[in-house]
């Protein structure tokens, strides 16, 4: 018997940084955008946690599926 759901748990933790450090994060529209933006990912499978936007990074947790690999050696 085999499973078809993958069950298990890869949690990894993502930051990205805006260009040159510019701060762009001051506005919350701009950071609304940038969740929405996020979310449109979740239809792929993509589970997200915690996101964190200080003034020019941002901080999200992101369970990674296997289907995705993580590293280049990492192929489903």
């Amino acid at each position: 018997m085999t499973r078809r759901n993958d069950t298990r748990n890869n949690w990894m933790t993502f930051q990205f940084v805006t260009k040159c450090r510019y701060k762009c994060f001051r506005k919350q529209s701009v950071i609304d955008s940038c969740i929405a933006g996020f979310k449109e990912l979740e239809r792929f499978g993509f589970e997200f946690g915690e996101m964190g936007f200080p003034l020019d990074h941002a901080h999200l947790a992101l369970n990674l599926i296997k289907l995705y690999p993580a590293a280049c050696g990492d192929w489903a």
